[in-house]
């Protein structure tokens, strides 16, 4: 029966990763890629499940047939995976955003949060309730909890490697998930047919759900799977023609059409419009505008649907076009103008499918002209290219007078708080590593950075000379462009209102700051508010009526709120550094006193503490999990492909940790006085070397930010060292947990709770506002002082083994 109830976590876990992983990767494509889904998902995940294990944890003790229960879990679970896949896909439908609109944080939260509550709630539940299917445990008896968190973690390993390599770009969606709904009916008849048995009822029950499942998956999953990306694609908003939608290994990849004008969209973000004559021949004058030569020409994130060639047309000698994914020249290439397709199969065109991060560090030729042709810094990913560290490896291939360039979002005449603190962030940064840099203030600016001051120009009639020397046949268009874009006085005005704040931090990858400027920028443009969104649902036909009323009703309570968060929000953008240091210290010292004076300590005191140590060991190992993966993200270029493998990595670590830990001691812990210094070192430990890991990782990450195979095994190294730690204080935590409850499922389930709250906050606040507020040094410092403070009162009460 052991055996049995491993295997069906191990499924359960194998599950759950692979379930999570296709959900986030559905929430990236319709919150157009941005990494703040990834939080809000992981968050409201956890949040889920740790609500599902106090609910279990309650009610198991009582349950009279737990194998019934748990098995009929296990098969709601397995029918609430697609409705969920499909329910992400309508999010945008049902949340009346318009197309093009980014979707708003809190209305995000709250969906995402009522999508996956089903699966987690009852994820959750399953943990506690299986532990009544162990032989009985008496209280001085160790329970195996290392074991079922190891098998659980092991499943999850599995399934991290097996979307990686085998799923991934092979199967849709729904494929994946009509998949693990099967995997979650084998685990459920494993129990079912284990010595005792269920019910007839249930076995009924069982076999029914079974064929249909299979059924299902094997006739209906590819006919969902079309109509829901068609209506996926019709709530963009695009008013064109989806023609080909497929997942590669690093994003969602879409092309429309309407009449003869193809789009091309990327986790659902528009790119770019193609034929088009004006864009590109506009960019590729502006991108040489400033160059004495057109030279060689490096065109990094784009190029390839026509400004190649211009540019060829402008006497470039050679053009380099970098581009991470194949799949998206292999999908453009049938829809392009043979012109434009004639180009890229030039002699002087070189089409390099590698990450330009990476291209950016290995390369060893130098450009006259460096043209990024990427979108604004909107998430994590296109952030990394507006960093200093980014910039620094585009100066190293600059030649003496060459120029680099890109586009912002902007104003041509005023520039608010909000644009005016994103513009500082990059314009500083690009400030801090080039010594000239000019700015062509438009509603589209266009940033110059050269090696050499005096090379760069605002005046009209000089870049008109200029560009005289590329194109002899230069029209007055030409220099009317220029006439119109460089107008006399403009930069000095955007500078003098650009410095008028130089407080704002650089844009660095140990502090990715810009994108979370952009953020509350587009925030700001969009003037959300929650309240509104629920009066439109109240009064728009569209809304089922069972929905009017419970909107209607929400609609002033939710403007109150507003109200009232209102400025409380803008005091915790203002919140620094100190603050949060202060307030972890003054609670240590508060909750410590008590403890110090007070010889024997209340059980329940005792409890609290073990928990506390659970909910920062669950806070701290998420957001290294959360900071590992941007880190991750910027050295290689994609996060899309491999989560599912890191997230594997991180519960590999729980399986070694937790079986480490349930192998090493010796007794059962306990809390409470008599007992050695050395008996509580092993929890102490543990918790101490997360305390150093969370110290030691920002010295850590410089050293991988060459995107080398060694620098991949490092990232995992970190990813399992990581799990370790967290792993192995689960079972430790549980024992210490259980002298106070006694019932282990009780004392599983409050430490499963603790564990998954901690995680979910860390998820949330991590990714939302500790790492774009403070940076990820900081953002490790703060989970160092959390875990001491732990240290600390695990120390004061003495925690000990019998």
């Amino acid at each position: 029966m052991l055996l049995r109830i491993y295997i069906a976590y191990f499924l359960l876990g194998y599950s759950s990763l692979i379930g999570q992983t296709v959900l986030l990767r559905e929430f990236l494509v319709i919150s157009f890629g941005n990494e703040a889904s990834v939080g809000l998902l992981l968050a409201a995940w956890l949040f889920w499940i740790a609500v599902g294990a106090e609910v279990g944890g309650r009610m198991a003790p009582r349950t009279r047939d737990p194998r019934s229960l748990f098995t009929f879990l296990l098969l709601l679970c397995a029918l609430t995976l697609p409705a969920e896949v499909c329910a992400f896909r309508y999010m945008r439908v049902a949340l009346q955003i318009p197309g093009g609109e980014i979707i708003p944080t809190v209305l995000a939260a709250l969906y995402t949060g009522f999508v996956v509550a089903p699966f987690s709630f009852l994820q959750g539940n399953l943990f506690p309730l299986g532990m009544r299917l162990l032989p009985d445990i008496s209280p001085g008896t160790p329970a195996p909890f290392g074991r079922v968190w190891a098998a659980e973690a092991l499943g999850a390993l599995i399934g991290g490697i097996a979307f990686t390599v085998i799923i991934a770009g092979r199967l849709s969606s729904l494929h994946s998930v009509g998949m693990v709904a099967v995997v979650l009916v084998a685990a459920a008849e494993i129990i079912n047919f284990s010595t005792g048995g269920c019910s007839r009822k249930v076995k009924r029950c069982l076999d029914v759900c079974s064929f249909m499942l299979i059924v299902s998956v094997v006739l209906s999953a590819g006919k969902v799977e079309k109509r829901t990306m068609h209506d996926r694609w019709e709530s963009y908003g695009s008013y064109t023609d989806l023609l080909t939608s497929v997942d590669s290994r690093y994003q969602n990849i879409a092309i429309s059409r309407r009449d003869d004008q193809h789009s091309l969209f990327l986790n659902g973000l528009y790119a770019e419009s193609f034929p088009d004559d004006y864009l590109p021949e506009l960019n590729a004058r502006m991108a040489l505008a400033q160059s004495e030569e057109a030279g060689d020409v490096l065109l990094i994130g784009g190029g390839i649907t026509g400004m190649v060639r211009q540019i060829q047309g402008m006497g470039a000698r050679s053009i380099d076009c970098v581009l991470l994914d194949p799949r998206v020249v292999a999908s453009v290439r049938p829809y392009l103008d043979p012109d434009d397709a004639a180009a890229l199969d030039a002699d002087n065109v070189r089409l390099h499918l590698v990450d330009a991060r990476r291209f950016i560090n290995s390369a060893t030729r130098s450009y006259d002209t460096i043209f990024l042709g990427v979108s604004d810094p909107s998430t994590a990913m296109l952030n990394r290219f507006y960093t200093v560290d980014f910039f620094r490896g585009v100066k190293r291939l600059l030649r003496p007078r060459g120029v680099f360039v890109f586009t912002l979002t902007g104003s041509e005449i005023y520039l608010g708080d909000e644009l005016a603190d994103y513009v500082r962030s990059i314009y500083f940064s690009l400030r801090a590593v080039f010594p000239d840099v000019f700015v062509c203030p438009q509603e589209t600016m266009y940033f110059y950075a050269t090696t050499q001051r005096g090379l760069l120009s605002g005046d009209a009639q000089t870049l008109v000379k200029r560009w005289q020397m590329h194109d002899r046949a230069a029209d007055a268009m030409t220099a009317d462009i220029y006439r119109s874009f460089f107008l006399p006085g403009r930069y000095e005005r955007l500078r003098l209102r650009l410095e008028e704040n130089a407080s704002v931090p650089l844009n660095t990858d140990m502090h990715p700051n810009a994108y979370f400027y952009f953020t509350r920028f587009s925030a700001r443009m969009l003037n959300f508010r929650f309240s509104r969104g629920l009066r439109y649902i109240s009064e728009s036909e569209s809304t089922p009526r069972a929905l009017r009323t419970p909107a209607r009703l929400l609609a002033r309570p939710a403007r109150w709120m507003e109200q009232q968060w209102s400025p409380v929000g803008e005091r915790l953008r203002g919140i620094g550094i100190r603050s949060v240091y202060a307030f972890i210290a003054i609670i240590a010292i508060l909750v410590t006193i008590p403890l110090v004076f007070h010889r024997r300590a209340s059980g329940r005191l005792r409890g609290n503490v073990v928990l506390y140590t659970a909910l920062a060991s669950g806070f701290t190992g998420m957001s290294l999990e959360m900071i590992l993966l941007i880190a991750f993200q910027s050295s290689f270029g994609y996060l899309f492909h491999a989560v599912g493998l890191m997230m594997g990595l991180f519960m590999f670590g729980i399986v070694i940790g937790s079986l480490s830990s349930d192998r090493g001691r010796s007794r059962v812990i306990s809390v409470g006085p008599g007992s050695g210094v050395n008996d509580a070192a092993l929890l102490s430990g543990f918790v101490l070397g997360l305390t150093a890991l969370s110290a030691l990782t920002p010295l850590v990450l410089p050293h991988l930010a060459s995107p080398r195979s060694l620098t991949a095994a490092g990232y995992g190294l970190m990813m399992i060292v990581n799990g370790l730690l967290v792993g192995a204080l689960l079972p430790l935590t549980t024992h210490a947990l259980r002298e106070t409850v006694m019932d282990p499922s009780r004392a599983l389930g409050q430490v499963d709770r603790a564990d998954h709250l901690g995680a979910c906050l860390g998820a949330l606040l991590g990714v939302t506002w500790l790492i774009p507020r403070f940076g990820i040094v900081q953002t490790c410092l703060v989970m160092a002082a959390l875990n001491l403070a732990g240290l600390l009162w695990v120390l004061a009460i003495r925690l000990r083994f019998r």
